[in-house]
Protein backbone atom coordinates (compact mmCIF):
# COMPACT_ATOMS: atom_id res chain seq x y z
CA UNK A 1 0.00 0.00 0.00
CA UNK A 2 2.79 2.40 0.94
CA UNK A 3 4.63 1.64 -2.33
CA UNK A 4 1.49 2.35 -4.35
CA UNK A 5 1.12 5.68 -2.58
CA UNK A 6 4.72 6.59 -3.38
CA UNK A 7 4.24 5.71 -7.05
CA UNK A 8 1.09 7.80 -7.22
CA UNK A 9 2.91 10.76 -5.71
CA UNK A 10 5.81 10.26 -8.10
CA UNK A 11 3.49 10.28 -11.14
CA UNK A 12 1.62 13.38 -9.94
CA UNK A 13 4.88 15.30 -9.53
CA UNK A 14 5.97 14.57 -13.11
CA UNK A 15 5.55 17.45 -15.56
CA UNK A 16 5.11 15.12 -18.52
CA UNK A 17 2.07 12.89 -19.08
CA UNK A 18 2.30 9.55 -17.29
CA UNK A 19 0.04 6.78 -16.04
CA UNK A 20 0.48 3.43 -14.36
CA UNK A 21 -0.82 0.02 -15.41
CA UNK A 22 -1.08 -3.03 -13.14
CA UNK A 23 -2.30 -6.40 -14.33
CA UNK A 24 -3.24 -4.91 -17.69
CA UNK A 25 -5.50 -2.27 -16.07
CA UNK A 26 -4.90 1.50 -15.94
CA UNK A 27 -4.62 2.43 -12.27
CA UNK A 28 -3.49 6.03 -11.92
CA UNK A 29 -3.30 8.94 -14.38
CA UNK A 30 -1.30 12.06 -13.54
CA UNK A 31 -2.69 15.57 -14.22
CA UNK A 32 -0.43 16.13 -17.23
CA UNK A 33 -2.08 13.16 -19.00
CA UNK A 34 -5.62 14.51 -18.59
CA UNK A 35 -5.71 15.69 -22.22
CA UNK A 36 -5.60 12.07 -23.39
CA UNK A 37 -9.02 11.46 -21.78
CA UNK A 38 -7.96 8.23 -20.09
CA UNK A 39 -10.10 6.52 -17.50
CA UNK A 40 -8.82 4.59 -14.49
CA UNK A 41 -9.75 0.90 -14.10
CA UNK A 42 -9.94 0.32 -17.86
CA UNK A 43 -7.81 -2.22 -19.79
CA UNK A 44 -4.72 -1.05 -21.66
CA UNK A 45 -4.85 -3.69 -24.43
CA UNK A 46 -7.47 -1.93 -26.63
CA UNK A 47 -5.31 1.21 -26.63
CA UNK A 48 -2.19 -0.49 -28.03
CA UNK A 49 -1.66 0.55 -31.66
CA UNK A 50 1.66 -1.31 -31.86
CA UNK A 51 3.23 -3.75 -29.45
CA UNK A 52 0.20 -5.98 -28.90
CA UNK A 53 2.34 -9.11 -29.30
CA UNK A 54 5.36 -7.84 -27.35
CA UNK A 55 3.78 -5.99 -24.43
CA UNK A 56 2.81 -8.88 -22.15
CA UNK A 57 6.25 -10.40 -21.62
CA UNK A 58 8.76 -7.59 -22.16
CA UNK A 59 11.33 -6.52 -19.56
CA UNK A 60 13.13 -3.21 -19.13
CA UNK A 61 11.70 -0.67 -21.58
CA UNK A 62 9.55 -0.84 -24.67
CA UNK A 63 8.77 1.86 -27.22
CA UNK A 64 5.30 1.40 -28.69
CA UNK A 65 2.40 3.53 -29.90
CA UNK A 66 -1.02 4.10 -28.35
CA UNK A 67 -4.38 5.14 -29.72
CA UNK A 68 -5.34 8.02 -27.41
CA UNK A 69 -8.03 10.67 -27.86
CA UNK A 70 -8.42 9.79 -31.52
CA UNK A 71 -4.74 10.04 -32.43
CA UNK A 72 -1.71 7.76 -32.48
CA UNK A 73 0.81 8.71 -29.79
CA UNK A 74 4.31 7.32 -29.23
CA UNK A 75 4.98 6.11 -25.70
CA UNK A 76 7.80 4.70 -23.61
CA UNK A 77 6.84 2.00 -21.11
CA UNK A 78 9.12 1.16 -18.18
CA UNK A 79 8.42 -2.08 -16.33
CA UNK A 80 9.06 -1.80 -12.59
CA UNK A 81 8.31 -5.09 -10.83
CA UNK A 82 4.50 -5.35 -10.78
CA UNK A 83 3.68 -2.00 -12.38
CA UNK A 84 4.23 -0.49 -15.82
CA UNK A 85 4.82 3.25 -16.12
CA UNK A 86 3.54 4.64 -19.44
CA UNK A 87 5.13 7.88 -20.66
CA UNK A 88 3.22 9.15 -23.72
CA UNK A 89 4.73 11.94 -25.77
CA UNK A 90 3.55 15.31 -24.56
CA UNK A 91 2.62 16.67 -27.98
CA UNK A 92 2.84 15.55 -31.56
CA UNK A 93 6.29 16.22 -32.95
CA UNK A 94 5.02 16.47 -36.55
CA UNK A 95 5.17 20.27 -36.75
CA UNK A 96 8.59 20.41 -35.11
CA UNK A 97 9.92 17.78 -37.47
CA UNK A 98 8.54 19.61 -40.51
CA UNK A 99 10.37 22.79 -39.49
CA UNK A 100 13.58 20.83 -38.95
CA UNK A 101 13.12 19.09 -42.29
CA UNK A 102 12.65 22.27 -44.31
CA UNK A 103 15.65 23.94 -42.70
CA UNK A 104 17.90 20.91 -43.06
CA UNK A 105 17.03 20.42 -46.74
CA UNK A 106 18.40 23.88 -47.46
CA UNK A 107 21.49 23.26 -45.34
CA UNK A 108 22.07 19.82 -46.87
CA UNK A 109 22.11 21.29 -50.37
CA UNK A 110 24.78 23.80 -49.34
CA UNK A 111 26.77 21.16 -47.50
CA UNK A 112 26.77 18.89 -50.55
CA UNK A 113 28.42 21.63 -52.58
CA UNK A 114 30.91 22.36 -49.80
CA UNK A 115 31.88 18.71 -49.49
CA UNK A 116 32.49 18.47 -53.23
CA UNK A 117 35.21 21.15 -53.10
CA UNK A 118 36.74 20.38 -49.70
CA UNK A 119 39.29 17.94 -51.08
CA UNK A 120 40.54 20.51 -53.58
CA UNK A 121 40.75 23.30 -51.00
CA UNK A 122 43.04 21.27 -48.74
CA UNK A 123 46.51 20.70 -50.14
CA UNK A 124 47.61 17.12 -50.63
CA UNK A 125 50.32 17.57 -47.96
CA UNK A 126 47.57 18.07 -45.36
CA UNK A 127 46.04 14.61 -45.77
CA UNK A 128 45.47 14.26 -42.00
CA UNK A 129 43.67 17.60 -41.84
CA UNK A 130 41.63 16.70 -44.90
CA UNK A 131 40.54 13.42 -43.28
CA UNK A 132 39.50 15.20 -40.08
CA UNK A 133 37.52 17.79 -42.04
CA UNK A 134 35.91 15.09 -44.16
CA UNK A 135 34.81 13.15 -41.06
CA UNK A 136 33.25 16.29 -39.59
CA UNK A 137 31.41 16.90 -42.84
CA UNK A 138 30.05 13.34 -42.76
CA UNK A 139 28.88 13.87 -39.17
CA UNK A 140 27.11 17.06 -40.16
CA UNK A 141 25.58 15.43 -43.23
CA UNK A 142 24.25 12.60 -41.06
CA UNK A 143 22.55 15.07 -38.69
CA UNK A 144 21.03 16.98 -41.57
CA UNK A 145 19.86 13.77 -43.26
CA UNK A 146 18.15 12.65 -40.05
CA UNK A 147 16.47 16.04 -39.70
CA UNK A 148 15.39 16.15 -43.34
CA UNK A 149 14.02 12.61 -43.45
CA UNK A 150 12.39 12.34 -40.01
CA UNK A 151 8.92 13.37 -41.33
CA UNK A 152 9.03 10.53 -43.86
CA UNK A 153 9.80 8.02 -41.11
CA UNK A 154 6.91 9.40 -39.04
CA UNK A 155 4.51 8.96 -41.98
CA UNK A 156 3.87 5.21 -42.61
CA UNK A 157 2.32 6.05 -45.97
CA UNK A 158 5.69 7.31 -47.21
CA UNK A 159 7.36 3.90 -46.88
CA UNK A 160 8.89 2.45 -50.05
CA UNK A 161 8.33 -1.27 -49.65
CA UNK A 162 10.26 -3.86 -51.68
CA UNK A 163 10.32 -7.65 -51.45
CA UNK A 164 13.62 -8.38 -49.73
CA UNK A 165 15.48 -11.42 -48.48
CA UNK A 166 16.09 -10.07 -44.99
CA UNK A 167 18.95 -12.37 -43.92
CA UNK A 168 21.25 -11.49 -46.80
CA UNK A 169 20.21 -7.84 -46.55
CA UNK A 170 21.25 -7.64 -42.88
CA UNK A 171 24.36 -9.75 -43.44
CA UNK A 172 25.63 -7.34 -46.09
CA UNK A 173 25.19 -4.37 -43.74
CA UNK A 174 26.95 -6.17 -40.89
CA UNK A 175 29.89 -7.20 -43.06
CA UNK A 176 30.40 -3.62 -44.20
CA UNK A 177 30.11 -2.25 -40.66
CA UNK A 178 32.42 -4.94 -39.23
CA UNK A 179 35.20 -4.06 -41.66
CA UNK A 180 35.08 -0.46 -40.43
CA UNK A 181 34.60 -1.11 -36.71
CA UNK A 182 37.76 -3.22 -36.73
CA UNK A 183 39.62 0.11 -36.85
CA UNK A 184 38.45 0.82 -33.28
CA UNK A 185 38.99 -2.78 -32.14
CA UNK A 186 35.31 -3.72 -32.12
CA UNK A 187 34.06 -6.90 -33.72
CA UNK A 188 30.56 -7.97 -34.69
CA UNK A 189 29.33 -11.44 -33.82
CA UNK A 190 26.25 -12.25 -35.88
CA UNK A 191 23.70 -15.02 -35.59
CA UNK A 192 21.21 -15.15 -38.47
CA UNK A 193 18.81 -17.85 -39.66
CA UNK A 194 20.31 -20.21 -42.21
CA UNK A 195 17.39 -20.23 -44.62
CA UNK A 196 16.05 -17.26 -46.61
CA UNK A 197 13.24 -15.12 -45.20
CA UNK A 198 11.38 -12.87 -47.65
CA UNK A 199 9.36 -9.87 -46.50
CA UNK A 200 8.25 -6.44 -47.62
CA UNK A 201 10.81 -3.94 -46.40
CA UNK A 202 11.64 -0.28 -46.72
CA UNK A 203 15.33 -0.95 -47.30
CA UNK A 204 16.53 2.56 -46.58
CA UNK A 205 14.63 2.80 -43.30
CA UNK A 206 15.85 -0.59 -42.13
CA UNK A 207 19.45 0.05 -43.18
CA UNK A 208 19.56 3.35 -41.33
CA UNK A 209 17.92 1.80 -38.27
CA UNK A 210 20.53 -0.98 -38.16
CA UNK A 211 23.42 1.45 -38.54
CA UNK A 212 21.98 3.59 -35.73
CA UNK A 213 21.80 0.57 -33.43
CA UNK A 214 25.39 -0.36 -34.28
CA UNK A 215 26.57 3.22 -33.78
CA UNK A 216 24.97 3.39 -30.33
CA UNK A 217 26.41 0.00 -29.38
CA UNK A 218 29.89 1.17 -30.40
CA UNK A 219 29.51 4.57 -28.73
CA UNK A 220 28.20 3.37 -25.36
CA UNK A 221 29.78 -0.10 -25.24
CA UNK A 222 33.03 -1.26 -23.70
CA UNK A 223 36.14 -0.91 -25.90
CA UNK A 224 37.58 -4.12 -27.36
CA UNK A 225 34.29 -5.96 -26.76
CA UNK A 226 32.04 -7.69 -29.26
CA UNK A 227 28.74 -6.34 -30.53
CA UNK A 228 26.34 -9.26 -30.79
CA UNK A 229 23.69 -9.13 -33.50
CA UNK A 230 20.96 -11.75 -33.63
CA UNK A 231 17.98 -12.18 -35.93
CA UNK A 232 15.27 -14.61 -34.78
CA UNK A 233 12.02 -15.66 -36.41
CA UNK A 234 8.96 -16.35 -34.26
CA UNK A 235 6.05 -17.37 -36.46
CA UNK A 236 5.36 -14.34 -38.67
CA UNK A 237 7.48 -11.94 -36.64
CA UNK A 238 11.18 -11.15 -36.57
CA UNK A 239 13.36 -9.92 -33.71
CA UNK A 240 16.61 -8.13 -34.52
CA UNK A 241 18.73 -7.64 -31.38
CA UNK A 242 21.95 -5.65 -30.97
CA UNK A 243 23.75 -6.28 -27.66
CA UNK A 244 26.85 -4.52 -26.38
CA UNK A 245 28.91 -4.93 -23.21
CA UNK A 246 28.96 -2.07 -20.72
CA UNK A 247 31.13 -1.26 -17.73
CA UNK A 248 28.24 -0.36 -15.45
CA UNK A 249 24.76 -1.63 -14.69
CA UNK A 250 22.21 0.50 -16.54
CA UNK A 251 18.74 0.97 -15.10
CA UNK A 252 15.69 0.96 -17.38
CA UNK A 253 15.13 4.68 -16.71
CA UNK A 254 18.70 5.38 -17.81
CA UNK A 255 18.15 3.36 -20.97
CA UNK A 256 15.24 5.64 -21.78
CA UNK A 257 17.25 8.79 -21.08
CA UNK A 258 20.36 7.59 -22.89
CA UNK A 259 18.88 6.21 -26.08
CA UNK A 260 15.44 7.77 -26.42
CA UNK A 261 15.83 11.34 -25.25
CA UNK A 262 13.02 13.70 -26.06
CA UNK A 263 13.46 16.30 -28.78
CA UNK A 264 14.53 19.24 -26.59
CA UNK A 265 17.56 21.45 -26.14
CA UNK A 266 17.96 20.75 -22.43
CA UNK A 267 21.26 18.94 -22.95
CA UNK A 268 22.83 19.70 -26.35
CA UNK A 269 25.78 17.40 -25.59
CA UNK A 270 23.51 14.41 -26.15
CA UNK A 271 22.28 15.64 -29.52
CA UNK A 272 18.70 15.79 -30.74
CA UNK A 273 18.06 12.08 -30.35
CA UNK A 274 16.74 11.82 -33.90
CA UNK A 275 18.74 8.68 -34.65
CA UNK A 276 16.75 6.61 -32.19
CA UNK A 277 13.54 8.28 -33.31
CA UNK A 278 14.27 6.87 -36.76
CA UNK A 279 14.90 3.42 -35.26
CA UNK A 280 11.64 3.24 -33.36
CA UNK A 281 9.69 4.66 -36.31
CA UNK A 282 11.26 2.12 -38.67
CA UNK A 283 10.07 -0.57 -36.26
CA UNK A 284 6.54 0.92 -36.08
CA UNK A 285 6.32 1.20 -39.88
CA UNK A 286 7.13 -2.51 -40.19
CA UNK A 287 4.54 -3.58 -37.60
CA UNK A 288 6.88 -3.81 -34.62
CA UNK A 289 8.31 -1.98 -31.61
CA UNK A 290 11.65 -1.11 -30.04
CA UNK A 291 12.62 -3.00 -26.86
CA UNK A 292 15.43 -2.27 -24.39
CA UNK A 293 16.63 -4.64 -21.69
CA UNK A 294 19.68 -6.09 -20.00
CA UNK A 295 20.13 -9.84 -20.59
CA UNK A 296 23.17 -9.61 -18.28
CA UNK A 297 24.11 -7.04 -15.60
CA UNK A 298 26.89 -5.63 -17.80
CA UNK A 299 25.18 -5.61 -21.19
CA UNK A 300 22.54 -3.57 -22.96
CA UNK A 301 20.28 -5.00 -25.66
CA UNK A 302 18.14 -3.07 -28.09
CA UNK A 303 15.68 -5.14 -30.11
CA UNK A 304 13.61 -4.17 -33.11
CA UNK A 305 10.64 -6.37 -33.83
CA UNK A 306 8.82 -6.36 -37.16
CA UNK A 307 6.22 -8.39 -38.99
CA UNK A 308 6.86 -10.61 -42.00
CA UNK A 309 4.61 -9.17 -44.70
CA UNK A 310 3.78 -10.49 -48.15
CA UNK A 311 0.39 -9.21 -49.29
CA UNK A 312 0.33 -5.43 -48.85
CA UNK A 313 0.58 -4.74 -52.57
CA UNK A 314 -0.62 -1.14 -52.15
CA UNK A 315 2.50 -0.33 -50.16
CA UNK A 316 5.04 -1.63 -52.67
CA UNK A 317 7.17 1.05 -54.32
CA UNK A 318 9.62 0.97 -57.16
CA UNK A 319 13.19 0.46 -55.93
CA UNK A 320 14.32 3.12 -58.42
CA UNK A 321 12.13 5.85 -56.88
CA UNK A 322 13.84 8.63 -54.95
CA UNK A 323 17.39 9.91 -54.55
CA UNK A 324 20.09 8.47 -52.39
CA UNK A 325 19.78 10.15 -48.99
CA UNK A 326 23.57 10.11 -48.51
CA UNK A 327 24.27 11.91 -51.77
CA UNK A 328 25.98 8.80 -53.18
CA UNK A 329 28.41 8.70 -50.25
CA UNK A 330 29.26 5.46 -48.51
CA UNK A 331 26.32 4.81 -46.19
CA UNK A 332 28.43 3.11 -43.52
CA UNK A 333 30.93 5.99 -43.40
CA UNK A 334 28.04 8.41 -43.02
CA UNK A 335 26.03 6.53 -40.39
CA UNK A 336 29.04 5.49 -38.28
CA UNK A 337 30.82 8.87 -38.48
CA UNK A 338 30.45 9.46 -34.73
CA UNK A 339 32.53 6.39 -33.84
CA UNK A 340 34.95 5.79 -36.72
CA UNK A 341 38.48 7.26 -36.76
CA UNK A 342 39.34 10.15 -39.08
CA UNK A 343 41.82 8.14 -41.11
CA UNK A 344 38.95 6.25 -42.76
CA UNK A 345 37.80 9.56 -44.24
CA UNK A 346 40.92 10.37 -46.22
CA UNK A 347 39.80 11.86 -49.54
CA UNK A 348 40.33 9.68 -52.57
CA UNK A 349 43.00 10.94 -54.92
CA UNK A 350 41.71 12.04 -58.29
Amino acid sequence: MERNKERTQMLDLMLRPAFSVEGGIIRHINPAAAKFMLTANTPIAPLLATGKEEYDDFSGCIQLSLQLAGQTVDATVIRMEDVDIFLPDRISADEQLQVLSLASMQLRESLTGLTAVTDRLLPESDAVLAAQANRRLHQLMRILSNMADAPRFVNPGACRMEYTEICSFISEILEKAASMLESIHLRIEKQLPEGPIFTLLDREQMERAIYNLLSNAAKYGRPDAAIRVQLQQQDQRLRLSVTNSTDNTVLPQELHDQFLRELTLENPAKGLGLGMLLVRRAAFNHGGVLLMDQPEPVSTRLTMTFAIRHSDASGVRSPIWGMDYAGERDHALLELADVLPAELYRPEKT
